[in-house]
């Protein structure tokens, strides 16, 4: 990813940060819609293959989307749920998970209806009071979700606070900033690890495209 100069202004990044000018000297980045990418041979090992774990647009998005958060890296996803569903299925049988108790209604459904078998216990509380945290940690626990301002809510969790607590006792902590952007959040800045985002929303803008981050 280009170095981002700390005097080049937020808006200015977002447009040019992995905006390459490819051979046909395109201002915007082309969409390479194809499912498949040539192998010269049967062994070859190329950079791309199937569309489905990357490509050249995949690449681009998946630059700017780091910048945004000052993340070191990013994953882009065809959903937000599935950015969600990627983070929760990192744990195995036997770990704990809080989370946000006015979370999404879709991850609400996700954990209750489909990752309800998985072995891993989930549980939401109430994110916005550090004494109950405190309170719900357990041994086994190794991820604090929040969503934050939370959907639709806008219920608010402190992130460093929490982030100092769970980084003492080596847990996770993952923030769903889709509510307010890294415009007006950076979590990874405040000591979360992991931040996700639907992109359907405020990083889209005009209810034109379905993916995550």
């Amino acid at each position: 990813m280009a170095k981002n100069k700390k005097n080049t202004k937020f808006s200015t990044k977002s447009i040019h940060t992995g905006n390459r000018i490819d051979e046909t000297g395109a201002t915007v980045t082309p969409l390479h819609l194809t499912s498949t990418f040539r192998q010269p041979s049967f062994s070859s090992s190329e950079k791309f293959v199937y569309s489905r774990t990357g490509g050249p647009t995949i690449d681009a998005l998946e630059e700017n989307f780091a910048m945004l958060e000052d993340a070191k890296f990013s994953f882009a996803f065809a959903s937000g749920m599935a950015a969600m569903s990627a983070i929760f299925l990192m744990f195995k049988p036997g770990d704990h998970v809080l989370i946000s108790q006015n979370v999404y209604g879709g991850v609400f459904r996700l954990v209750t209806k489909v990752l309800n078998d998985n072995g891993v216990n989930f549980d939401f509380i109430d994110t916005t009071d550090l004494k109950i945290i405190k309170q719900a940690i357990r041994p086994t626990t190794k991820l604090i979700h929040l969503e934050t301002p939370s959907n639709p809510l806008l219920e608010i969790a402190d992130i460093s606070s929490i982030s100092k607590v769970c980084k003492s006792k080596n847990i996770l902590v993952s923030v769903d900033n889709t509510f307010m952007s890294p415009y007006g959040q950076k979590p990874l800045n405040l000591g979360a690890d992991i931040v996700m985002h639907s992109t359907t929303k405020y990083i889209g803008g005009h209810s034109d495209i379905l993916s995550g981050a």
